[in-house]
């Protein structure tokens, strides 16, 4: 088993789903068969977390007792502390010192059991109701390893003589009874209930410690964590518990601090907050979520009663507080900077450009909740200023660089995030200037600036911008490498995966592959911070899992042709094979009973769910017409009566040539039509067909042959484009490329019909001119075979090109003589 490896960038939120994750492998291990083998390993893992956290979650399986008498069993009692054991020898090894420390951290730093997912505790077993990893029970246990360790070991054994000394020590007993004077409490109920009744009175002055007592719990005057805007959600809200009215009183008075009072941002902003201005945050929510339901759409009548002038005096808090409960108030944030930014767009500004430079002064990344798309270029202003600064300010020595130059370099990628994400142009532009006008040394700011720049580019709108940055990385083999270590950790959790198609995913596999020499096995076992290279090799992998997860033809036409190239990569080959069983199940379909039964009954009878299946379908239709021609061929040529050029006098003769490609199209789409759509040949799926208007004729496909799931079945919409051209028509060789293939990748599909019209050179009588033109362009093909021998090789160059297939058809349409009649 490899070990938990530890991202670099370890947030306290990172830490803490890292500690979760330990936690669930830990159950795991510990509930299998083999726990005993796991233990060191288990231990390791352990001992990061109890390192950083006081509240490790304890794997349930070793806190189970006997259900009937509550005695431990051994096989528990025996894993439990051998666990502890090599907790403590694991400590011991890695740190020498500090011993006492973990003795400690061993036997008290433990919060919530966990368990195994979806495992139940076993047959016979209870849990205890005060779980713990050692006990009282325990100190003879850790004596005798004190004394076990001695000679050898010292300070181990000074350790274990700490946890059996810690062991033996009873614990004190809680408090019985309130902590708090009953007077204390019943006095500060009073003054909550003044301060409620003359901030509803008017009095503004009291709003702000009105608000900021609601922190406190009545029964014990212990203040809160603030986690909410929301009023009714605070402690101190109980005290109004049996009123239905006292929220009402409240948005009153919430209405009157708002209309009046003011935050005062220029003494705080960028250093703190204030109980005024948080309290301006709890009045608003008041008024725009009344009914306290999570998340709800604001309101337009929400703040009616705010003037708007007034929002002037709010634009510091909203925005310095605007996404600090993201979770809860996302809506909210977005509601208020959207008016603030309508009513009071030049304070915003103002504000905005006064907290970045107090952020960037004081050391601290620049961090903002999602801002309205008006502001979009004073974001884009204030990120040209900065990088301006970055680049005046810094040297191309790494080591002369200001010491806060990544905090400044992570608040310039957080600037240009949002206006790049909303497509402004000045923002894009000066992205794209300091990518391609970088220079100096690979660690100057001028190079780093670069590769933020084309990493911001990417996370914001891969489509877009990947084509122009995927040249710019093959010819620069040094930036490539720089900005794959730089950006995969940034990258692989955005939209990359999912935007890019299956040719851009695969130049991106290659760009990390070229960039990186990461392999299969760098993944270090243990615990440790994951390194850029691993991210570029957990990147890579994340590429080829979304191309296998997709399970479309081109992804696994690309995933085959790396698995060629790369025969021993065994996981290569895994994914190749997750694709092709994701594409199966793509096309794979359960009918119903009655839908067997007719598939059975006829077996003409199809069921289709790709293009690659419907075209067959098609394909035969056309034969059928080509086989049913002889019968009425005569219907595609127009006949005209003219008399001998040698003999104008002489009795008018019939004449023929072919009819328009219109007329072939038309005759074509009612067939198909006739055999396909009105007769039920394809059982799960409704057969359109759909020949195009004259005057779409170039920008369409002539007729376009959809397969429709019936209602309340799954699959969407296969379309076949059906390209119509006569054997005169001067692109007659060039169409199958240029304008079937094109309207097969507009119509999302990989599979289209070129059909050619072939009329007989011999039977092309018309003395016409321009029909003479047609003829002699049509004699240019030798004959029907010749064509479509031409057309297939012709199909397959587009094949291997754009990996669509084209079907090429010559429909032979030979005149028939008239029958004689004996008179």
């Amino acid at each position: 088993m490899h070990g938990i490896a530890v991202p670099g960038a370890l947030t306290v939120e990172r830490a803490g789903r890292i500690r979760d994750l330990i936690a669930a492998v830990v159950c795991r291990l510990l509930d299998s068969p083999s726990a005993w083998d796991h233990l060191d390993r288990v231990a390791e893992m352990l001992l990061w977390s109890l390192g950083r956290f006081s509240n490790t979650p304890l794997p349930g399986s070793l806190t189970c007792v006997n259900a009937v008498d509550g005695t431990e069993p051994d096989h528990i009692r025996d894993l439990r502390r051998a666990l502890a054991e090599s907790l403590l020898r694991l400590a011991h090894t890695r740190f020498q010192t500090n011993l006492s420390l973990w003795a400690h951290k061993i036997k008290s730093g433990w919060g919530r059991r966990s368990h195994s997912l979806g495992r139940d505790i076993p047959s016979g077993l209870a849990y205890r109701s005060r779980p713990s990893l050692l006990y009282s029970d325990d100190a003879d246990w850790a004596a005798d390893l004190a004394a076990k360790h001695k000679n050898h070991s010292p300070a181990l054994a000074d350790a274990f003589h700490e946890l059996a000394q810690r062991l033996s020590t009873p614990p004190p007993e809680a408090p019985v009874g309130p902590t708090v004077d009953p007077t204390q409490i019943e006095k500060f109920v009073a003054v909550q209930r003044d301060l409620f009744d003359r901030a509803f009175a008017g009095e503004v002055s009291v709003f702000a410690q009105l608000v900021a007592n609601m922190q406190f719990d009545p029964d014990t005057l212990r203040g809160e964590l603030w986690s909410s805007w929301r009023v009714a959600e605070m402690p101190a809200a109980r005290i109004w518990s049996g009123d239905k009215d006292w929220i009402v009183r409240f948005r009153h008075a919430a209405t009157t601090y708002l209309r009046e009072e003011h935050d005062h941002h220029e003494d705080w902003l960028g250093h703190g907050t204030t109980n005024r201005a948080l309290a301006a945050m709890v009045a608003f929510t008041s008024l725009h979520d009344p009914d306290h339901a999570a998340d709800t759409d604001h309101s337009a009548t929400a703040w009616t009663d705010i003037p708007d002038n007034r929002w002037a005096n709010w634009v510091g808090v909203i925005l310095d507080q605007a996404d600090r409960f993201n979770h809860t108030h996302h809506k909210l944030d977005g509601a208020l900077l959207a008016r603030a930014a309508q009513h009071a767009f030049g304070e915003l500004a103002d504000v905005l450009r006064t907290l970045v430079a107090r952020q960037l002064e004081q050391g601290r990344t620049v961090r903002l909740p999602q801002l309205p798309s008006s502001v979009m270029p004073i974001l884009a202003d204030l990120a040209r200023t900065t990088a301006d600064q970055l680049l005046a300010a810094t040297s191309d020595t790494p080591d002369d660089q200001p010491p806060q130059w990544n905090t400044a370099l992570a608040s310039w990628q957080n600037l240009v995030q949002q206006p790049l994400q909303a497509h402004d142009p000045a923002t894009l532009a000066l992205a794209t200037r300091l990518v391609a006008e970088r220079s100096g040394p690979a660690e100057g700011p001028s190079q780093q600036l670069a590769v933020t720049a084309a990493t911001s580019m990417l996370a914001a709108n891969p489509a877009a911008h990947w084509p122009d940055l995927h040249p710019l990385l093959a010819a620069d083999p040094d930036f490539a490498s720089r900005f794959a270590l730089h950006s995969a950790d940034y990258l692989r959790r955005g939209a990359l995966l999912t935007e890019l198609n299956e040719t851009q995913l695969i130049d991106a596999y290659h760009w990390l592959t070229n960039s990186s020499n990461s392999e299969i096995d760098l993944i270090s076992a243990g615990a440790h911070a994951v390194t850029p290279e691993e991210e570029v090799h957990f990147f890579r992998s994340d590429i080829l899992s979304a191309l296998a997860k997709r399970g479309t033809a081109d992804a696994v036409h690309r995933l085959a042709e790396l698995a060629r190239a790369n025969p021993t990569m065994l996981a290569l080959q895994a994914q190749l094979h997750q694709a092709r069983r994701n594409a199966q199940a793509a096309i794979t379909t359960h009918l119903p009973p009655d839908q067997v039964s007719q598939l059975l009954a006829d077996p003409r009878r199809r069921v289709i769910n790709t293009a690659a299946q419907a075209v067959p379908v098609i394909l035969e239709a056309l034969q059928a017409v080509q086989d049913d021609l002889p019968s009425h061929s005569n219907l595609l040529w127009d006949r005209d009566g003219t008399k001998p050029e040698t003999d104008q006098d002489s009795t008018k003769i019939d004449t023929w040539r072919p009819k328009s490609e219109g007329a072939l199209s038309a005759y074509l789409a009612h067939e198909l039509r006739l055999r396909l759509a009105h007769t039920p040949v394809v059982i799960n799926r409704e057969v359109v067909i759909l020949p195009t208007d004259a005057g779409d004729s170039g920008e369409r496909p002539d007729i376009k042959v959809d397969f429709v799931p019936h209602k309340g079945s799954t699959g969407g919409i296969i379309s076949i484009p059906l390209e119509i051209k006569g054997a005169w028509h001067e692109k007659t060789l060039t169409s199958q490329a240029t304008q079937l293939a094109p309207y097969c990748a507009t119509l999302g599909t990989d599979h289209g019909i070129y059909l050619v019209g072939w009329f007989p050179i011999a039977q092309w009588t018309s003395p016409i001119p321009s029909e003479k033109v047609r003829r002699n362009d049509a004699s240019k093909h030798t004959s029907a075979k010749a064509l479509l021998d031409t057309l297939v090789e012709q199909a397959a160059s587009i094949l291997l090109e754009t990996r669509t297939s084209t079907h090429p058809l010559v429909l032979t349409i030979r005149r028939q003589a008239p029958r004689r009649t004996d008179e």
